[in-house]
């Protein structure tokens, strides 16, 4: 694949873990607010170190335009090299399911029914933060479909992740083709799909959270 793409991956599974053995022990929703405030601000901060030293006239547009987030961005060889890793990733996570349903209970009762609590939110961990490393690498940053369409797909399916996961995985594909779709027929330039997706994601999510008051 290449030393830098394996160095960014690895980079961003070890900083995921850090964060788990840092506020695991503590897993309020206010802890994991706050460990997802500390890893976006530090990526935040070496991007916009990126940005200043980078070259005004080539690279600086470059880095711009990704993290406005695009489908154009991704190159057809890359994607061949990290597809059969990142389907196993995914299989990977559906084989879990049956363990998210038990951690979905709280800690206490997933290990009363015999989890492996530690290991297994380990390998949720590397997992979901290799996909998600994968996809920003291929597509920029295109934020809310991983916060939007989980919770549509609660809907339609139902919160056991057996169905769950994999519906989400087709519905989020789906969702993305759709918004770029859209902007590339009914506007005379191509926008980067990473501000349509907001502009979608937020109304969706605000209805979202209105229907959602019993649902866990």
């Amino acid at each position: 694949i290449g030393i830098p793409v394996i160095s960014e991956i690895c980079s961003a599974v070890f900083f995921a873990l850090m964060i788990s053995k840092f506020y695991g022990k503590n897993s309020t929703i206010l802890m994991l607010i706050l460990g997802g405030i500390i890893s976006s601000s530090l990526f935040g901060a070496g991007l916009s170190f990126l940005k200043y030293i980078a070259d005004p006239e080539n690279s600086l547009p470059s880095i711009v335009y990704w993290m406005m987030g695009s489908l154009a961005l991704a190159k057809l060889d890359l994607i061949l090299k990290l597809f059969p890793f990142m389907i196993l990733a995914i299989l990977g996570i559906c084989v879990l399911s049956r363990s998210v349903d038990l951690l979905s209970l709280g800690e206490d009762d997933a290990k009363a029914l015999g989890l492996n609590v530690k290991k297994v939110r380990i390998i949720l961990i590397i997992l979901a933060t290799f996909l998600s490393a994968c996809a920003v690498m291929l597509g920029g940053i295109i934020a809310w479909v991983g916060l939007v369409v989980p919770h549509i797909c609660r809907f339609i399916v139902g919160v056991r992740h057996a169905a769950l996961l994999p519906f989400s995985a087709l519905f989020g594909a789906l969702f993305l083709l759709s918004v770029d779709t859209f902007g590339r027929t009914y506007f005379s330039v191509e926008l980067p799909i990473g501000i349509l997706v907001s502009m979608f994601g937020i109304p969706i999510f605000l209805v979202v959270l209105k229907n959602t008051k019993g649902l866990r």
